[in-house]
C-alpha cells in the first residue's frame, strides 16, 4: 500500500497506524524514498524511521527478508523428505 498522499491532497494515511493525518501543519514528517510520509505523532514516526521498509509494501519487503521460522520450516522438510 503506497502511504505518500497523492499531489494536492488534504489528508495522507499514517503508514505505521492507518491513522488519517492532516497535512497542513504537521509536525510529525519523515521523507524515505523521495517521498514524504506523514504521523500521527513522534512514537509512529520513530517507528517508520527505525525501519521504514517494514511499513511500505510489507508483503513486497517480507518476500525480500527470509523469516528464520519459513528457514527452519524448509530444513524440517528437507530432512523429513530423507526419512
Amino acid at each position: 500500500m503506497d502511504h505518500a498522499p497523492p499531489d494536492g491532497a488534504d489528508t495522507a494515511s499514517d503508514p505505521v497506524c492507518g491513522m488519517t493525518v492532516r497535512i497542513a501543519g504537521a509536525r510529525n514528517k519523515a521523507d524515505h524514498g523521495g517521498h514524504t510520509y506523514y504521523f500521527c505523532s513522534p512514537r509512529c514516526r520513530a517507528k517508520f524511521t527505525a525501519e521504514p521498509l517494514r511499513y511500505l509494501k510489507p508483503a513486497e519487503g517480507a518476500a525480500k527478508i527470509p523469516l528464520i521460522a519459513d528457514l527452519v520450516l524448509d530444513d524440517v522438510a528437507r530432512v523429513g523428505a530423507r526419512a
